[in-house]
């Protein structure tokens, strides 16, 4: 009986730590997309002086999958967003400089 219980606990680990890796990929897999529109963005500040007003400014479609969307907030402020399912989120925005998960 403890051997079928540690075999168990070893398994529900061993599967955590797998998906947690796949997930962990798959996000880095996002960002790289993201950062390559982050640079679009940011060349096209740099040489209009204003942040476009969607991804058609940038001669980009709008996805219909997971994204990468993007909204402008304001004059200076902008979010790339990835959706995935209904409540899952990655974010990035260009005040903060940094990627989250909402």
């Amino acid at each position: 009986m403890r051997k079928l219980i540690i075999g168990f606990i070893s398994f529900l680990v061993i599967t955590i730590v797998v998906v947690s890796f796949f997930r962990y990929r798959e996000d880095l897999k996002y960002i790289k997309i993201g950062e390559k529109l982050i640079e679009k963005i940011e060349l096209y500040q740099s040489l209009h002086k204003k942040l476009p007003s969607d991804l058609k400014d940038l001669k980009e479609t709008e996805s219909m999958g997971y994204g990468p969307y993007y909204q402008k907030i304001d004059e200076s402020q902008y979010e790339i967003t990835f959706c995935f399912g209904f409540d899952e989120y990655l974010i990035y925005n260009s005040q903060k400089k940094c990627w989250y998960k909402k």
